[in-house]
């Protein structure tokens, strides 16, 4: 069966010889003797193919077992002969006829049902006659077929919604402005990779390449990606905005980013500690307080003169120092704190939190700092923000403040995280409260019993001041007795 089987440009066509004598039985539609049969499978798998093949082949050797009867009939019967008069009038139809024309074959339909008497005497025109007729009701189904994929077509036209919409959908109930103006360039990275214009017909294997492309060929800035930021960034978003489009708008069927599993990300190997070590920590802010180049802006030079002290002392991460906005510098009950909030900027537990100054940051002046500057962030110039992306500018910050450590050949892994690590290991180191210390660096509470009460200043302040002050060469002095 499978010499029938025959691969053209990939693709496997059904293709069966004409027996000879039977050849002026089937003709083409230019009326010529057909000498083969052949009929696309539409598929480019082997065994799928194999799997239509037998269809084909009982249909043509039906054909074939008809026309022979027929011919066998002629013979038997002479008297029956066609006339010269009638072969012609059916050759003639013959030669004017188009298979791929629906009027041709209703005539022919009308043709078989009417014309009994020469069907009788003329077994040839008998047999085109129901040939003829076949064939008109296989393209009656192929156009009510394709009558059904046209009124598809035009309904699924009336759905079409584009990715981009989606994400307007998601963006208009869920997103932050930093996190909308970051999802929007990915969702258009990844739209114009994907190029359809339905989301519906986005499929899993569209996200998948563009998924490689990100792994292969780099972000939108065309460096590399890690699988950490492939997976936490840019598969996230498009996972978050099909989401919504399936679960909550209705708006696609499915979400094609759903079945795919998150890229592994190979652990590196730990050399050292995480927390910056005692020594490391005098060095940095030794730095800090060392002149700033010329080249700095007033706002860059604030930055490196407060931020790392900020983090000591409080292990605050990076980006909730860079955010901190004159107005998020207060005081209650004599107690000055500084305001790490959502409002200013990205968190990442959502929850705003009051913490506490150690008595040498006010000793050295950031209140004083504070009150000369004007309304809004202390550290960068919002005006600068890309797109309207603050977060992007307390992110520049902290690649700042990280480059100066690097130069200082400090070796912790994460120099600004290594301050949070730091906090960690004082808190052991001093036995300072656990709960408190949680509140101070932001972490979530690990079970609903740390969720009951309040976390007052005045106890938190009574564990930061547990904290021996950072002394050492070229660090301002601390004097316990003025707190």
């Amino acid at each position: 069966m499978c010499t029938y089987l025959k691969p053209y440009s990939g693709t496997y066509y059904f293709r069966r010889i004409v027996p000879e004598e039977l050849r002026p039985l089937f003709p083409t539609t230019s009326g010529k003797p057909r000498s083969e049969w052949r009929v696309s499978l539409h598929t480019k798998d082997k065994e799928l193919a194999k799997r239509k093949l037998p269809a084909y082949v009982s249909e043509t050797n039906d054909l074939i077992d008809q026309a022979r009867a027929a011919m066998a009939a002629a013979a038997r019967e002479v008297a029956l002969a066609p006339t010269d008069q009638q072969l012609a009038a059916s050759h003639a139809i013959a030669n004017q006829m188009e298979l791929g024309s629906l009027e041709a074959a209703d005539y022919f339909a009308a043709l078989y049902a009417t014309e009994d008497a020469q069907a009788e005497t003329d077994p040839l025109f008998a047999l085109e006659l129901e040939l003829r007729a076949a064939k008109a009701l296989e393209l009656r189904a192929v156009r009510d077929k394709v009558e059904a994929r046209e009124a598809l077509a035009g309904e699924r036209a009336k759905r079409a919604v584009s990715f981009m919409e989606l994400f307007e959908d998601w963006s208009a109930k869920y997103g932050k402005p930093d996190t909308v103006a970051a999802y929007r360039s990915y969702a258009q990275f990844f739209s114009d990779h994907v190029g359809k214009a339905d989301a519906n017909l986005i499929t899993e294997d569209d996200v998948a390449s563009w998924r490689n492309r990100l792994e292969n060929e780099g972000g939108l800035s065309g460096k590399q990606l890690s699988p950490k930021t492939i997976n936490g960034a840019y598969m996230c978003a498009i996972n978050a905005i099909f989401e919504r489009a399936r679960g909550e708008t209705r708006r696609v069927r499915s979400n094609p980013a759903a079945g795919l599993r998150a890229l592994r990300n190979k652990k590196q190997p730990q050399l050292r500690e995480k927390s910056i070590t005692d020594e490391e920590a005098l060095l940095i802010l030794a730095d800090a307080m060392q002149p700033g180049s010329d080249r700095l802006s007033p706002r860059r030079a604030s930055a490196k003169r407060w931020c790392q002290w900020l983090m000591a002392y409080s292990g605050a991460r990076v980006t909730e120092i860079a955010q901190l906005r004159k107005e998020d510098v207060g005081e209650a009950n004599g107690i000055p704190y500084i305001f790490i909030t959502p409002e200013a900027g990205k968190t990442k537990t959502e929850v705003a939190r009051k913490v506490p100054l150690h008595p040498h940051l006010i000793q050295q002046g950031f209140l004083d700092f504070v009150a000369e500057q004007a309304s809004g962030p202390l550290f960068y110039d919002p005006e600068l923000g890309r797109g309207g992306r603050l977060a992007s500018q307390s992110k520049k910050v902290g690649q700042f403040l990280c480059g100066r450590v690097r130069k200082l050949e400090v070796t912790v892994a994460q120099p600004n995280h290594g301050w949070r690590h730091r906090m960690e290991t004082v808190n052991n180191r001093y036995d300072l409260r656990d709960k408190n210390v949680r509140m101070i660096l932001g972490h979530k509470e690990r079970d609903s019993n740390e969720a009951y009460g309040d976390h007052e200043l005045p106890a938190m302040l009574r564990e930061i001041k547990r904290l021996p002050a950072y002394q050492g060469p070229g660090l301002p002095p601390f004097n316990p007795e003025t707190e």
